[in-house]
């Protein structure tokens, strides 16, 4: 291996210890720490070298120092792996190589090891029977340990040169991801063709860097095997539509076609003069129901039955899709058999699937696991195709809490889980029916669960960020289905704090824009724009009323759009107990440019544009909590915001010495959306900061404390739910606020 060194012997050498004294959680803090400045560091690299950055670049290093050096790091580490802890990350490594029968040999020499970010020379002494280990490291601590950069090692003098390679926590300590995903190239490159990473490779066919026209570092174009005799090209191919919701698109990478991308790479694989030959193509696609069957159609991805009518063996494309993107299980109806699924299901957006193309999407989050059967047959030969699909069966593995989990996770989970506290599990609210936040409901009309939770984060501002006497105050919040996570249905019985980080994992702020009346027309127009596809744009309001006509063209779905007043509250009302007043339309937001400007809440992820939301970018924002840490000198400031400032470090300072008071704040914002349902004209009690300065950081629940709740737990402390007398009840439902004439 070039470049590489072994560290000559100290004269006060003294061989690492393995044990110590130090507590666990000490190393692991000392670990974590470095993780979190070297990578700020790298992002700082990176921007300008103004003043500020400068001043934050040295203060990392000074941090570093102080934490001592690369060498505590490795020190720590070191620690980590001693016998005392259990060993290090090479027992499972091991253990995995003698489950696959490679723990023996029988005159077949050793299997070549490279240990990358070794930090003893003794991890595998135990395996030396058969196994031949080179450790490397960055920064050798030990004569035996090469000094290597991982990264500058020649990808050709070492194709092919090692049966297995471990990279241990190497991977995640390095801060650059695109360093990280070069790492896993050339990982794969330096094995054997059936040696042994337990990683796959990351495949991505239309999108082009045009800085060197070709595909992404860190990523294959396509990527190539043989099973059963059968060689099998596996392209991967993303909708134009999902650049949008990436925030940090690089501006220097290009989509290109997905059908032409297709046939393009059909022609090089299938070519039988050619490197690849191969048999079959799969089409890992991350795109949206309507645009795979799309897809489907023009790359020839046609099921047994079509090929009666189009004979496909001269046609280049794809023999079938394996979807992604959509939360939902999908089978195209085409199949000659599916267990688990009913092929005669009506799919929202797959109204095109007329039995006639292969497609299958295994759902999310691994609840969903497709079990395929293909069955081929030759083509006559000098065919396009060598081999089509003659029959294709399957089975809906779907996964359930009760069956058996697998032990060594569960423990690993046990142990991460413990961290995090017993408050999660506390209970906010009593749901008197079910919410339902499944992307397949939730994504393409109005729901239960966004009424309820827009109406609770309109108050929960109106709480956080307004104090009495002033005009103005938020007119309405416009968030999208893709803000609500969970995908799952909730209730009858507690929803707990738990359920609710579940529901909202997010932590981009929410930010006040002011829109005029062109501007809101517009952002509800993009968010409607590409249903029934299960885009997470579609729109979650609260304060106005919309009505649109889901069979009008894309651009003109939006038939009008009215505040909301609510109706003087009645003595029978009050009695009854039932504390929500009723709302009725009030003026109509005209689609004009100009006019009165209407301050709407939003995710700041929408305020930049991503997702389709580009009508919303470069809109005036206002945040608080960033205020709040500024200097109360700045005169900038007015003077009425000084003391909105001074209350929410107030606030800021109660979340940061009662954590476990947070469960009690959602309780009392769920309190606020039963019983002042959209009080009082849009809050025109309620001081109106968005207007008088240009705030940063509004988040008035605080998400990064919330969800750092477990990081503060007390050994043993338990947090004591509060007695159902004090639980208030709610019972979330579609009032009708984002109406679909078409579905009436």
């Amino acid at each position: 291996m070039p470049k590489a060194r072994k560290r000559k012997t100290p004269v006060s050498f003294t061989n690492d210890h393995s044990s110590s004294s130090s507590k666990p959680l000490a190393s692991r803090t000392i670990i974590r720490k470095f993780h979190v400045l070297l990578k700020r560091q790298r992002q700082l690299q990176k921007e300008p070298q103004n003043v500020e950055n400068v001043q934050a670049l040295a203060e990392i290093d000074t941090e570093i120092e102080d934490l001592g050096g690369l060498s505590a790091y490795q020190r720590m580490s070191s620690i980590g792996q001693g016998k005392d802890r259990g060993g290090g990350s090479e027992k499972i490594l091991v253990a995995w190589l003698r489950e696959m029968g490679w723990g023996e040999l029988k005159g077949n020499g050793k299997h070549r090891l490279l240990e990358v970010g070794a930090l003893k020379p003794d991890n595998y002494q135990s395996c030396s029977a058969w196994l031949d280990v080179t450790p490397i490291d960055l920064r050798s601590r030990h004569p035996s340990i090469l000094e290597q950069d991982f990264l500058l090692i020649d990808p050709e003098e070492n194709n092919g040169k090692w049966d297995i390679i471990s990279l241990s926590l190497v991977v995640n300590f390095v801060p650059d991801a695109k360093d990280r995903g070069r790492m896993l190239i050339l990982a794969h490159s330096f094995l054997r063709t059936d040696g042994v990473l337990f990683l796959a490779p990351w495949v991505l066919s239309n999108i082009v860097d045009t800085t060197t026209s070709g595909t992404p570092d860190c990523l294959y174009q396509f990527y190539v095997l043989e099973r059963l005799g059968v060689r099998i090209g596996v392209i991967g191919l993303v909708e134009k539509e999902w650049i949008g919701t990436v925030p940090s698109w690089p501006s220097h990478f290009e989509y290109r076609d997905m059908a032409e991308t297709g046939i393009n790479l059909s022609k090089q694989l299938r070519d039988s003069t050619g490197k690849y030959k191969c048999d079959l193509i799969i089409a890992l696609t991350h795109a949206r129901v309507p645009n795979d069957i799309v897809l489907a159609k023009k790359l020839f991805a046609l099921t047994p039955s079509a090929q009666k009518n189009h004979n496909i063996a001269n046609e280049h494309g794809v023999d079938i899709i394996l979807g992604g993107h959509d939360h939902l299980y999908f089978i195209g109806r085409g199949v000659d058999a599916w267990e688990g699924y009913d092929l005669s299901s009506e799919v929202l957006g797959a109204e095109d699937d007329d039995g006639d193309v292969l497609i299958v999407k295994s759902g999310t989050d691994f609840r969903d696991l497709s079990e395929i059967l293909l069955e081929l047959e030759d083509t006559p030969e000098g065919s396009v195709r060598r081999k089509v699909i003659k029959r294709v069966t399957g089975k809906h593995h779907e996964i359930k809490p009760g069956m058996r989990p697998c032990g060594k996770l569960q423990k690993i989970l046990d142990g991460i889980l413990k961290s995090v506290g017993s408050s999660l599990k506390n209970p906010l609210c009593k749901l008197s029916a079910e919410i339902d936040v499944r992307s397949q409901y939730i994504r393409v009309r109005e729901s239960a669960a966004g009424d309820w939770f827009a109406d609770i984060l309109r108050h929960t501002y109106d709480d956080a960020l307004c104090m009495k006497g002033y005009d103005g105050g938020a007119d309405g919040v416009f968030i999208c289905a893709g803000m609500l996570r969970g995908d799952s249905v909730y209730g009858p019985g507690y929803l707990t704090l738990g359920d609710v980080l579940e529901i909202l994992p997010f932590e981009d702020p929410l930010v006040v824009l002011e829109l005029d009346g062109q501007t809101l027309w517009d952002t509800l127009e993009a968010s409607l724009e590409t249903w029934p596809a299960q885009e997470g744009r579609f729109p979650v309001i609260a304060g106005f009323r919309v009505s649109w006509d889901s069979r009008r063209p894309s651009g003109q779905r939006v038939l009008g759009v009215w505040l909301q007043d609510e109706t003087p509250e009645t003595d029978a009302a009050s009695s009854s107990g039932h504390t929500t007043p009723g709302i009725v339309d009030g003026e109509p937001i005209k689609r004009e440019r100009g006019g009165r400007m209407y301050k709407i809440v939003t995710r700041e992820y929408m305020a930049q544009g991503h997702d389709g939301f580009l009508p919303l970018k470069g809109q005036r924002a206002q945040f608080v909590n960033k205020l709040a840490r500024v200097n109360e000198s700045q005169d900038h400031i007015d003077a009425d915001t000084h003391r909105i400032i001074a209350d929410e470090r107030s606030r800021q300072a109660k979340i940061k010495s009662h954590q476990s008071r947070a469960g009690e704040n959602w309780r009392r914002a769920a309190s606020f959306a039963l019983r002042w349902s959209r009080s009082k004209r849009h809050y025109q009690d309620h001081i109106g900061v968005a207007s008088k300065e240009h705030m940063s950081g509004v988040d008035c629940f605080d998400g990064a404390q919330i969800r750092a709740l477990g990081s503060v737990h007390e050994e043993g402390r338990q947090e004591k739910a509060p007695a159902d007398d004090d639980m208030i009840t709610v019972h979330p439902v579609v009032d009708g606020r984002l109406m679909d004439k078409a579905r009436l």
